[in-house]
């Protein structure tokens, strides 16, 4: 059991190998990382890894267990914290993760992997796929569809829209693919799989909805390619 949750936090999270996620997470926890691994995104070799203060069982009841867990981790100039209770399920004689929190947040309840939404701009599709409310930010998975004849730069503000009409935080947009580069170009002709990271911004959980605004520049007209994407959890 605490060999699950070592490996799941030791090695899994902080490499974000998300095929090796799957294996050892039951659950939300599960469909998630199964969804992200069919999108083909690399494990990182250089990602931080977790400083892990408590770990020990706390409890057994069938095939239910709760593990005081504690530990950290710096991202960049962030500190993320995970915490317990970790809850795991048995099931065919292994125990797997199903449950604990991130920055004091359920991460099985903040992940919809059937979040919808779409908008259509000047040859540029958005259509969502999923999300993730995290303490701190928002992830908005995306597939992409460049129909244009030209690069397109990713250089206006992104930032999320509440149902009061607030605009909040400020994002940027990260592709899992060989077509893009560093200045976030997306190459004329392509379709990829991508995530807006929207920080400085923490929804409820119980949030239903709210509109992701993302706006590129057509390389060869110079023209902006603003977007107005309505998100559906």
């Amino acid at each position: 059991m605490t060999a699950t949750v070592n490996r799941y936090f030791g090695s899994a999270i902080p490499s974000s190998d998300w095929a090796e996620i799957a294996r050892t997470s039951t659950g939300q926890l599960q469909v998630q990382a199964r969804w992200l691994a069919a999108q083909n995104i690399a494990p990182s070799a250089e990602a931080a890894g977790l400083d892990i203060q408590t770990l020990s069982v706390t409890s057994i009841t069938g095939n239910e267990a709760l593990v005081a867990f504690d530990a950290t981790r710096t991202v960049g100039d962030r500190r993320v914290t995970y915490g317990g209770p970790v809850k795991l399920i048995k099931q065919n004689g292994r125990w797997s993760v199903a449950d604990y929190t991130r920055d004091g947040r359920s991460v099985a309840a903040s992940v919809f992997t059937h979040a919808k939404g779409v908008a259509r701009q000047s040859g540029v599709v958005v259509q969502v796929v999923g999300v993730q409310l995290e303490a701190g930010h928002v992830d908005v998975w995306v597939r992409i569809h460049n129909t244009t004849s030209a690069q397109l730069v990713w250089d206006r503000p992104i930032v999320i829209v509440d149902d009061k009409g607030m605009q909040l935080g400020r994002g940027a947009l990260f592709v899992s693919s060989a077509e893009t580069s560093e200045g976030f170009e997306l190459m004329p002709g392509v379709s990829v799989f991508g995530d807006f990271v929207v920080d400085n911004v923490t929804l409820p959980l119980s949030t239903t909805s709210f509109t992701l605004l993302a706006g590129a520049t057509n390389t060869d007209t110079h023209q902006t390619v603003d977007l107005s994407v309505p998100v559906h959890l």
